[in-house]
C-alpha cells in the first residue's frame, strides 16, 4: 500500500472532514449547529443545544503514534484557548470513531493532549471526556 505523505492539505481535508463528521452527529443528538463565515475565529461551528449556543473547536486525529493519538489543542500562534474564545474542544479519533467532549477550562494548561480509546486498560486523562456529549 501506497504511503500517504503528511502535507498542510493533507491535514486540512482531515480537519474539515472531522469538522463534518461533528456536525452530523450533533444534529443526531438534536442540535442545531451553524458554520461562521472565514477562519479567523477560534471556533470552528456553533451548537445551539436548545438551552444555549456554544462555540465548538473540533480536533481530528487520523492516525496514532506510539499507539496513541497525538492532538494539538492549543491555537495556531501556540496559545492555548481561553474560556473567552470557546466552549468545548471535541476531539475526535477518525479510526475508532471515538469522541471526547471537553470543556475548554480542562485544557486550558494542556496544548497537546493525547488519546487512546482502543486500549482498555490504557486509557488517557481525558477518558471520562468520552462521548460526554451531556456536558454540552
Amino acid at each position: 500500500m501506497k504511503k500517504v505523505r503528511n502535507t498542510p492539505e493533507l491535514r486540512k481535508l482531515i480537519g474539515e472532514f472531522g469538522e463534518s463528521c461533528f456536525a452530523a452527529k450533533a444534529l443526531s443528538l438534536g442540535m442545531g449547529v451553524a458554520k461562521p463565515f472565514g477562519e479567523s475565529l477560534p471556533y470552528d461551528l456553533l451548537v445551539d443545544t436548545g438551552s444555549r449556543v456554544l462555540k465548538v473547536q473540533v480536533k481530528t486525529a487520523a492516525r496514532c503514534a506510539d499507539d496513541w493519538y497525538h492532538l494539538k489543542t492549543s491555537r495556531r500562534d501556540e496559545r492555548t484557548y481561553d474560556p473567552s474564545e470557546i466552549d468545548f474542544l471535541v476531539a475526535y479519533a477518525l479510526p475508532d470513531d471515538a469522541w471526547y467532549v471537553i470543556p475548554v477550562n480542562v485544557i486550558k494548561d494542556h496544548a497537546y493532549i493525547k488519546l487512546r480509546p482502543h486500549k482498555p486498560g490504557k486509557r488517557s486523562l481525558f477518558e471520562p471526556y468520552r462521548e460526554a456529549w451531556h456536558l454540552m
